[in-house]
């Protein structure tokens, strides 16, 4: 394996530590969210059907985001 193709490995493999990183934040925020939605009052189910998840990298940190509009 010469230097090309190593860095290129590299870069192969911290693309997928990306991805894994990024799901298991996404997992996270699902529970925070659904936890979110079985404690949020029930009028008429507005709020609870508006709490969102998304993910968001900024630098090197992933974060979960939750809330409503």
């Amino acid at each position: 394996m010469d230097l090309f193709n190593f860095a290129d490995w590299l870069e192969d493999i911290a693309d997928e530590v990306k991805g894994e990183i990024e799901k298991s934040v996404e997992r996270g925020a699902m529970q925070i969210s659904g936890d979110a939605k079985a404690r949020c009052p029930i009028n008429t189910g507005t709020l609870r059907n508006s709490i969102q998840t998304d993910s968001e990298w900024e630098g090197n940190t992933c974060m979960g985001i939750i809330g409503t509009n």
